[in-house]
């Protein structure tokens, strides 16, 4: 089951503290953060999680537009892109957080954000293969919800920050 939380900064499924727009979770995730650049419709990407570059342009290649790339070209603006996976009790919880930033504040919170988490209640430790598959399913549906907001929306909310 996916649950979209559009626009929401984090849940408060792991009750992380907030340190200036980040959490310490965040923090300790940028030693996998990495950049790059996504399918057909070229967007780059600022990735922190448990998915490789290669597996995120996977799940999104066909969901990113080329309208949204052009709109967001990658020469100045960055996809934000944060995963995470949680145990909750006997279930697994992933969540994926996704915005846009200017290129050169790639590694910023964006201002407007788009979310989802998918509840898997198989019970079982996660595989690393059934985590990805996990992952790419909240982080499928927050790109949907971003790519199809109004570029002019997202700049508003941004408060001058694209």
């Amino acid at each position: 089951m996916i649950v979209p939380f559009d626009r929401v900064v984090f849940p408060l499924i792991c009750r992380t503290r907030v340190l200036a727009g980040w959490t310490s979770r965040v923090a300790l995730a940028l030693m996998v953060a990495i950049s790059g650049a996504v399918g057909a419709a070229e967007v780059h990407v600022h990735l922190i999680g448990a998915m490789s570059l290669q597996e995120v342009q996977g799940a999104i290649k066909d969901v990113v537009t080329d309208a949204f790339a052009q709109e967001f070209p990658p020469a100045k603006y960055s996809l934000f892109v944060f995963l995470d996976h949680h145990r909750l009790g006997n279930d697994n919880v992933c969540y994926a957080l996704v915005g846009v930033t200017r290129r050169v504040d790639a590694g910023t919170l964006p201002v407007v954000r788009y979310s989802s988490a998918y509840f898997d209640k198989g019970g079982k430790k996660l595989s690393p293969a059934r985590e990805k598959g996990c992952l790419a399913k909240p982080l499928r549906h927050a790109i949907k919800g971003l790519v199809s907001a109004k570029p002019g929306e997202i700049r508003r909310a941004s408060e001058g920050k694209l």
